[in-house]
């Protein structure tokens, strides 16, 4: 061995060394000099400094093709509104003093926030939000225009309305699901919400999946989606869900995203497009799988005749939905700090709400405490309740639960809601369907998981419960949304009034398009006496003693089309309520047949 070789070989190492040294220096190996990626309509700049992003007026020079100024216009440009009162100019998409790069700048993004509201902010002059006022504020809107059954989600929706404007500090934002019949006011509590909510989105109708997940990546919107049941279609009955539902899904959670191969420069690439941002969802049906896991469900029902609300509207002129934007734009950049400290330190100390379903809850719990501890607990108590309540969603018809909330309701006064009837175990039972087992026993234990376990009483009669219709309604509605449907029909049968020469066609039940569907049928459509009077609703068809099988596809057929089902709820309520099971014994035999077509849960149509 040459005595030179251990030197040439040390000589090497080293020259390998400084090579490696020389092309390493090119690159950025400290992790705190490296852009972070970020969304640009809300930012965190660092632990101590958050930004807005909106875009501004500003005048921009014209050149001609050959350089040279010829005039100015006005254009709209990107700009980030930070918490400690200064306004950064975007250049193309990144901030270099921050090493913060943009995943995406929005070329079109509307002013929500006042321009004069940002001067203000910007000089020092604008005020202090007082939190008290916010709650307060978004609370009095959802009061004044909507009837909420059970009181808390007044408070639950304001909470949720102001977290828009933190859920890029959460790990999850809950989807808001607003489920109820045509008339419960989901489309109004829509617009209460998109008028003060962070970059609130317009009301869609089975937006197309390229529409949502583009205009989430660049805008982090409030997504607002009604009649949502268009997105989820019954095929042989398998549930398919649309591709849009992969995007609801993945705008829960923080880090969603969606792969899909764009063409750029001539070339496939695939692009991962974000899909993290509030989303609230309206559907008479409901959603279902991971999409329902992930949400809070408010049953909404329609208000009370006498309750004004219903008829009131919120309008762009209604209300002075800037001002109220303003005081949250300032209420995010003065309590951003304090609220993701709440975030994070919240522990899960209650047993009834584990894992997921904390997780739902866990920003608005965080909020509420933020507010107040008594809010907070108000919250959790509403939470817990509500998650019980979720275990009961899966209620089906003909099964025992829906048989025995059915048959209570049948025993109670509608017509005098605030009236308590004793209702014994015993007349509970008379009726049970044969092959349906329901001990004394049994019917107390599913009566006290109804949350009827305080009204229990014990006569010389036998035990029971002393209920009032007006009570049962509040509990039972949130876990079985079908008593809506027969709440509507039992108006319907009540009086109404019409005035001279009106034709009796606009009450709850039968409106002038179920009328025709009684055509041939007597007593469908009654004209009113020339004097102003009250008289009774449409008589019900009566299956069993007026109709055979084939008259009630005549029904079905001229209530429905080809083009066009008709809600099974709607369908069996021009029938006396005493059928019902036999009905739906038809309506079985009819799919078993292939006479009709159920293209959606809910929905039927003739197959001739």
């Amino acid at each position: 061995m040459n005595s030179l070789d251990p030197i040439m070989e040390e000589m090497k190492i080293s020259e390998a060394l400084e090579e490696s040294k020389r092309v390493a220096s090119k690159f950025i190996l400290d992790p705190d000099k490296v852009y972070k990626i970020s969304t640009f309509t809300w930012c965190k700049l660092n632990n101590e400094k958050m930004a807005i992003g909106v875009l501004l007026p500003k005048e921009d020079d014209i050149k001609d093709s050959k350089g040279r100024y010829i005039g100015k216009k006005q254009i709209l440009a990107p700009a980030l509104i930070t918490s400690s009162f200064e306004i950064i100019e975007v250049i193309n998409d990144f901030i270099p003093q921050y090493r913060v790069r943009f995943e995406a700048i929005p070329g079109q993004l509307e002013i929500r926030w006042g321009l004069n509201n940002i001067k203000e902010y910007l000089e020092g002059k604008a005020p202090q939000i007082q939190k008290d006022d916010v709650i307060n504020q978004i609370k009095s809107l959802y009061e004044k225009f909507l009837f909420f059954h059970h009181k808390e989600w007044y408070l639950i929706h304001s909470l949720w309305d102001i977290g828009t404007y933190f859920f890029q500090l959460f790990d999850a934002y809950p989807i808001m699901e607003l489920r109820g019949l045509k008339g419960a006011a989901k489309t109004k509590i829509m617009k209460v919400s998109s008028r003060v909510t962070f970059n609130g989105s317009p009301i869609m109708t089975n937006p197309s999946e390229s529409t949502l997940f583009r205009e989430t990546h660049e805008k982090r919107q409030t997504k607002y989606i009604d009649e949502a049941e268009k997105l989820f279609t019954f095929i042989k009955g398998q549930m398919i869900s649309s591709p849009q539902v992969e995007v609801i899904n993945a705008s829960y959670s923080k880090g969603g995203y969606v792969p899909r191969v764009e063409k750029i420069n001539g070339k496939f690439v695939t692009i991962y497009f974000g899909t993290y941002s509030p989303t609230m969802v309206g559907s008479i049906n409901g959603l279902y799988g991971a999409t329902e896991d992930r949400a809070l469900i408010h049953i909404t029902v329609k208000a009370p005749s006498n309750d004004l609300r219903g008829n009131l509207e919120p309008s762009e002129d209604s209300e002075d939905w800037q001002s109220i934007r303003n005081y949250l734009y300032l209420f995010c950049l003065q309590n951003w700090a304090d609220i993701e400290r709440g975030y994070k330190d919240l522990k899960n100390t209650t047993k009834k709400l584990r894992n997921r379903d904390f997780q739902i809850w866990k920003p608005i719990l965080a909020l509420a405490r933020f507010f107040s501890e008594e809010m907070y607990n108000e919250v959790l108590r509403f939470a817990e309740k509500s998650t019980e309540d979720k275990g009961f969603s899966n209620i089906t018809e003909g099964s025992l639960d829906a048989w025995l909330i059915e048959k209570v309701g049948s025993l109670l006064d509608k017509s005098n809601p605030n009236n308590e009837i004793e209702i014994l175990s015993k007349s509970i039972r008379v009726g049970l369907p044969d092959g349906m087992n329901a001990s004394p026993k049994t019917i107390s234990k599913k009566m006290d998981s109804f949350g009827f376990d305080g009204c229990k009483v014990h006569t010389r009669d036998g035990n029971g419960w002393k209920i009032s219709y007006s009570l049962f309604e509040s509990r039972i509605l949130p876990i079985y949304p079908s008593l809506a449907s027969q709440v509507s029909q039992d108006e319907g049968n009540r009086l109404i009034i019409v005035n001279d020469g009106e034709e009796l066609v606009n009450n709850v039940n039968v409106g002038r398009e179920g009328c025709e569907a009684y055509e041939g049928f007597e007593g469908c459509l009654e004209v009113a006496p020339p004097t102003k009077t009250y008289v009774p609703a449409p008589t019900p068809l009566n299956y069993n003693s007026t109709l055979k099988s084939e008259d009630v596809m005549i029904v079905l057929t001229t209530m429905a089309s080809k083009k066009s089902p008709v809600c099974i709820e709607d369908f069996l309520s021009k029938f006396v309520p005493e059928h019902r099971s036999e009905l739906e014994s038809v309506i079985a035999m009819w799919r078993k047949n292939g006479d009709i077509l159920e293209p959606r849960l809910g929905y039927i149509m003739p197959m001739v």
